[in-house]
């Protein structure tokens, strides 16, 4: 993991969130319990003014599974120059 055990600071919807990278086991956890998580392709930086940085929880994608949406995330955001996966994020408070 590029972030492994550091706590970032990025700011979602105008509002500064404390954010620590995690696995995509402990994204979809989090996800499937309605949990914000963040995505981001692998190779940008958390803090880049592209706003590539995506929030979700199952709620706001009505409910589409995580596979799903992870794997329209990847298609739609995720190429050679940005990354070919996406790196998952979660609030620390819910770690």
């Amino acid at each position: 993991m590029l972030h492994k055990n550091q706590i970032l600071t990025v700011t979602v919807y105008g509002k500064k969130v404390q954010v620590k990278q995690v696995n995509k086991t402990v994204a979809k956890r989090l996800y499937n319990a309605g949990h914000e998580i963040h995505l981001l392709p692998c190779r940008v930086n958390i803090n880049t003014s592209w706003g590539l940085l995506y929030t979700t929880n199952a709620e706001e994608c009505d409910n589409v599974p995580f596979d799903s949406m992870v794997n329209a995330y990847t298609n739609y955001n995720c190429n050679t120059q940005l990354g070919k996966y996406p790196h998952y994020y979660a609030a620390t408070n819910l770690l």
